[in-house]
């Protein structure tokens, strides 16, 4: 996209897209095929559109949006600005990104750094006066292969399969697979593969840490599935397909946090004042993994009143964890 000229502001040709990008990427292998798949998708997502035919016969491209307004007088201050977002980046979001990816960036940030510590002290003094935090546990990143994560990344951009030696934790055992990258996924201290494997009709999701050899067959193309949505397919683990209707009972304390003026459950949460002084919250929610995990992490502040399977999981997991403590005496209140 970067490589179409703003309309006004000039043409480009298929042809000239794809010697400008095989510059750009030495040793990249594509044809001007798959420039010409990406250009038609570009154009069907109303981004760029075709002016006419240039004299070799090609179609010249321009971007449908209007060129940016021209940049700041002091172009001093744009930079300034870009990295103290590059710093405030990595001190602030560190937690959020795996430590592979961090490392691509250390050079942007030391040399922001020293702009913003040098040349504009003035917009370098927020660093010190913005501080993040968690309060859930973050644990720490799995290590991984680097050279690992290059080839996926090379193979995910090029489109060709990938054979692999992966260890099954289950199994407790390497296997030999053959997959087709479809994405990759940065979950809490984890990369995960979103592939599909050879002669299997559903998309795996496969932690990088247990790759143990990476083998590229460029000769052939990835398999992707009809209607695939990556940010769909990672962004929650569904326990049922369907929203539920959940009811919660929750105590005066947990209520005032979840208030709507706090941090509510739901945009759409009802909140009803009971008979003994607790609350009943009802809306609609998807039914994820982290909804457990997010009851669970409440203890005996909430009670699961539907959906009755969320219901039965809290009952049993409570349960066995109370047989854990069961020789201890409640303590005195």
């Amino acid at each position: 996209m970067e490589l179409v000229p703003y309309a006004g502001k000039g043409t480009i040709t298929q042809s000239e897209v794809h010697q400008r990008v095989l510059k750009l990427l030495p040793g990249g292998t594509f044809s001007e095929r798959t420039i010409e798949r990406d250009l038609k998708a570009f154009s069907e997502s109303g981004k760029i559109e075709n002016v006419g035919r240039a004299d070799d016969g090609s179609y010249q491209w321009q971007r449908i949006d209007e060129a940016p307004s021209s940049a700041p007088k002091d172009g001093r201050l744009k930079s300034a600005k870009v990295a103290l977002g590059m710093v405030m980046l990595i001190e602030h979001a560190s937690h959020l990104i795996h430590g592979a990816a961090l490392k691509d960036l250390q050079e942007h940030y030391r040399q922001s750094k020293q702009l913003l510590s040098k040349l504009h002290p003035l917009e370098g003094r927020w660093l010190n006066k913005v501080v993040t935090g968690t309060q859930h546990l973050q644990l720490l990143s799995a290590p991984i292969n680097e050279r690992f994560l290059h080839e996926i990344q090379r193979a995910l951009i090029e489109g060709y399969q990938l054979e692999i030696r992966y260890y099954s934790r289950r199994s407790r055992a390497e296997k030999t697979k053959v997959i087709s990258p479809l994405g990759l996924s940065y979950q809490d201290s984890s990369i995960y593969v979103v592939c599909l494997e050879e002669n299997a009709p559903e998309v795996r999701t496969l932690p990088l840490h247990r790759f143990r050899a990476i083998k590229p067959l460029e000769a052939r193309q990835v398999r992707e599935p009809s209607n695939f949505d990556l940010r769909q397919h990672v962004q929650r683990i569904l326990v049922e397909d369907q929203p539920v209707q959940l009811k919660l009972r929750i105590s005066p304390n947990l209520r005032d946090r979840l208030d709507e003026t706090e941090t509510p459950l739901s945009r759409q949460q009802r909140l009803t004042l009971q008979a003994d002084g607790w609350w009943l919250l009802e809306c609609q929610m998807e039914y994820t993994q982290g909804l457990k995990w997010w009851v669970l992490s409440h203890g005996a502040t909430v009670e699961v009143l539907e959906p009755p399977s969320l219901r039965q999981f809290i009952a049993d997991t409570a349960r066995e964890m109370a047989g854990f403590y069961a020789e201890l005496k409640p303590a005195a209140t």
